[in-house]
């Protein structure tokens, strides 16, 4: 349990850490902080409770191997006889052994069986289907492709696991080129399975003019006072920077 309880808070951290700009422009620091602590309580939660369950099993295994070593003290001073002194020894050393063998093989048995999880999940790996390839040549599109930004969806069906019901059912529809094209949904995951609403801005190659109107269907000086206006961004500053050298992802977060 304590290894599952670790994957949340590296996920949590790298999902944090991609969308840092968006928290801090949205001032949800204070949030994203609790959840993590959260996150760190319940992992070390199951870390203490696997260390008290240790410790308590060693204990029992304590109690038991000193309780046979009475037992065998009080055979020897009771039963009838002489007994040899080395006979004696031998007997108690071979009980003290006994005693500090089953405490190390019992905390390597905890090891193990904490530590198969890993094996568990990569047997798993193992029997997962191959993802289809990259280039499938039997559905290849033809070289002319696109010649427009048309999409005809025909009984689509889109479920998020194999053996989870169907999110979409049967949609049939079509999307007309040059149009403007809105998905809702609960969560941000269905608008990545169609792949149609970018989930990071990001200012490409080239100028700023590029990146605001790249078919070149505006005129620059409605690009300037519109969209720019639009985006809340100063007109100036703009006008000083004439050209991107290469992907600038982390300013456009920031505008």
């Amino acid at each position: 349990m304590n290894r599952t309880t670790k994957a949340p808070i590296l996920n949590y951290a790298s999902e944090t850490s991609q969308g840092v700009f968006s928290i801090r422009a949205l001032n949800k620091m204070d949030m994203f902080f609790k959840n993590y602590i959260k996150l760190v309580d319940t992992d070390v939660r199951m870390f203490f409770h696997s260390w008290a369950a240790k410790e308590w099993l060693f204990l029992r295994i304590e109690a038991l191997q000193n309780l046979i070593l009475l037992d065998a003290s009080l055979l020897i001073v009771l039963l009838p006889g002489e007994h040899l002194l080395g006979f004696v020894g031998l007997s108690f050393s071979y009980a003290l052994t006994l005693s500090t063998i089953q405490v190390y093989m019992r905390i390597m048995y905890c090891n193990l069986s904490n530590d198969i999880v890993s094996v568990k999940r990569i047997k798993q790996f193992m029997h997962l289907p191959p993802e289809a390839p990259a280039i499938i040549e039997d559905m290849r599109p033809p070289t002319s492709w696109p010649c427009g930004g048309r999409i005809e969806l025909h009984d689509l069906k889109i479920r998020y696991r194999t053996n989870a019901p169907l999110v979409l059912k049967g949609i049939a529809c079509t999307f007309k080129e040059g149009t403007r094209v809105g998905v809702v949904g609960r969560t941000g995951n269905l608008r990545t399975k169609l792949s149609i609403i970018p989930q990071e801005p990001t200012l490409f190659r080239g100028s700023i003019r590029m990146n605001l109107d790249p078919l070149g269907m505006l005129y620059y000086k409605s690009i300037r006072i519109k969209k720019l206006l639009l985006l809340h961004i100063d007109v100036e500053f703009i006008s000083n920077l004439l050209c991107i050298s290469k992907p600038w992802r982390s300013v456009s977060l920031k505008l």
